[in-house]
């Protein structure tokens, strides 16, 4: 199977990134809960994750869900330390780059329960929510989202290295990095409408695309 073979590849990539990442005084100093550690140089240096984010089933499971050719928005490599904190995307929200989007995500490490893993309210359900709540797009704590569905309606996205999930996190709320041992290292690959207005938060991504010009001609 190539996309098992590419995914094998991509883990032991990202693996040796963040063995380089710690050396660094952010993997040192690590007080906040999540680190994305796909600079400009690194994705430079590991053309590979774009190829993988190519992949031809990849590319048409986005094709299909999204219903048009997609663009990749972002890759992102994120880890995320121990941590007691409860803020940003650890609180339960919806991501409002697009009206949908498809988000694969891939667990670089073994992740369960007590490392933080990403967790999402099927979109039946978060559409539900959506519709009864005055201000849909600010985050939610739990017990706004509990007052209205049990747990067990969540789906976690746990398993052994390299399982992975798509998620639209457009129309899913969701929330992650809640790491209680442990650390959390999560690939993340966003596929958009190609004609999508992109969010100035992944300015970043943009300019990396910029000086990957060359490489893909």
């Amino acid at each position: 199977n190539e996309l098992l073979y590419k995914k094998k590849k991509v883990i032991k990539l990202c693996e040796k990134i963040f063995e380089d990442f710690k050396y660094s005084d952010k993997y040192k100093l690590s007080d906040d809960y999540l680190y994305n550690l796909l600079d400009k140089k690194t994705v430079q240096r590991n053309r590979y994750l774009i190829k993988f984010a190519l992949d031809d089933y990849l590319v048409k499971t986005a094709t299909m869900y999204l219903g048009i050719l997609p663009t990749i928005g972002s890759i992102k490599l994120w880890w995320t330390p121990k941590n007691k904190l409860s803020k940003g995307s650890q609180r339960f929200h919806i991501d409002q780059v697009d009206r949908k989007q498809l988000k694969l995500l891939v667990n670089i490490k073994d992740t369960f329960n007590i490392h933080g893993p990403f967790t999402f309210l099927p979109k039946r359900l978060s559409k539900k929510f959506m519709h009864t709540s005055n201000k849909p797009f600010e985050s939610k704590t739990d017990d706004e989202i509990f007052s209205k569905f049990n747990k067990k309606d969540l789906i976690q996205h746990t398993g052994k290295s390299g399982s992975m999930i798509f998620v639209d996190s457009s129309n899913c709320y969701h929330y992650g990095g809640r790491t209680k041992k442990r650390d959390r290292l999560i690939l993340m690959i966003q596929y958009l409408p190609f004609h999508c207005v992109k969010e100035t938060s992944d300015i970043n991504w943009i300019d990396t695309l910029s000086h990957l010009k060359p490489y893909y001609k």
